[in-house]
């Protein structure tokens, strides 16, 4: 899973396929890595460990950091 951040939303990518996009979401202020975490195991069903990453593929933990 990739996501890439253009002005308040986050467009969520299928990392196997970059032209699939699964999900776009509206940011808030305040969200956090771990709340992004929360929302995603909400909208997606896992089969093994998922690790978002951003455009340059650089993976984030799931922390109270800013996202």
């Amino acid at each position: 899973m990739t996501w890439r951040i253009g002005g308040i939303s986050v467009t969520i990518y299928n990392a196997n396929d970059p032209t699939t996009i699964l999900d776009d979401l509206i940011l808030v202020n305040d969200v956090t890595n771990t709340n992004f975490y929360s929302i995603v195991e909400i909208l997606f069903i896992f089969t093994d460990i998922f690790f978002p990453q951003n455009e340059s593929d650089i993976k984030f933990e799931k922390n109270n950091h800013p996202l």
